[in-house]
């Protein structure tokens, strides 16, 4: 049993993945060849509190994290690396749209289909289109735009990416743990706020 599992458990009680040929399909994501590491520890994020005690474990102990959606990638950036602490964070789908500001607050587990089925009914409209729609997260977009993983789909172009529409992303500020971005804010987080274009 991983020592990071050992100590979650009491934390977080059953977010943590005990069985592990269940972890095992967390373990990776579509790209062609990925396989599990021998030692992960993997977490089903329930609410913020989950992400942030995940978090605060991981910097006290140096665990690295690795933030974790649908498993839609096709570049191995969602697989679990040995050691490491898989955040999952599908169950986070809160979708809450401000039709006057032309806002949307996403959890970054809601699919990107759903959310362009919500603004499309607030008479907004939100342009990424990747193949996987149906089934890819929103946390996934801008982290894809940023590292050029380029998953927007055919209404993206080189000038406006998914990165363009993420006017913030409210983050626990670690700036030790793996997977984050430049300032600090980790993309596994409790929301998305997204600009919708009118339509």
């Amino acid at each position: 049993m991983p020592a990071s599992l050992r100590r979650l458990d009491p934390l977080l009680g059953d977010a943590v993945l005990r069985d592990p040929d269940i972890a095992a399909t967390y373990a990776v994501d579509s790209s062609y060849g990925a396989s599990a590491p021998e030692t992960f520890t993997v977490v089903r994020a329930r609410d913020t509190q989950d992400v942030v005690a995940v978090l605060e474990e991981a910097q006290a102990h140096g665990i690295p994290v690795v933030p974790q959606g649908a498993r839609t990638s096709l570049t191995g950036a969602s697989c679990a690396t040995e050691g490491a602490i898989v955040l999952n964070v599908e169950a986070l789908r809160g979708i809450d749209i401000d039709p006057v500001e032309g806002h949307a607050r996403v959890g970054p587990g809601v699919v990107n289909a759903d959310l362009k089925a919500a603004v499309r009914e607030a008479g907004l409209f939100y342009p990424p289109d990747p193949a996987s729609a149906d089934t890819c997260t929103i946390g996934g977009n801008p982290y894809g735009a940023i590292w050029r993983t380029w998953d927007g789909g055919m209404n993206w172009t080189s000038v406006v990416t998914p990165a363009t529409y993420a006017q913030g992303m409210i983050a626990v500020d670690m700036v030790s743990v793996n997977n984050i971005f430049a300032g600090g804010g980790v993309t596994a987080a409790d929301a998305v706020i997204l600009q919708a274009a009118m339509s």
